[in-house]
């Protein structure tokens, strides 16, 4: 399975209100259409005892959920 394009690393310093408009633009893969989002995740593979796996999220874009109604 091909992996999604990254869209660069930044460090996690920013709000939720900041990495919602991170979560904005376009696809890389079709640029016609708003993407649904990121998924952030550490550099290094990590696993957390805590969650189970390893640590990551998504940030959602609101104009894809705007589209869908949602």
């Amino acid at each position: 399975m091909e992996p999604v394009p990254q869209l660069g690393t930044l460090i996690l310093n920013h709000t939720v209100d900041e990495l919602v408009t991170f979560s904005e633009g376009t696809s890389v893969l079709n640029p016609q259409v708003q993407r649904e989002g990121v998924v952030l995740r550490p550099l290094v593979e990590e696993y957390d005892e805590d969650i189970g796996g390893r640590p990551s999220f998504k940030a959602i874009n609101p104009k894809f959920l705007l589209k869908y109604d949602e």
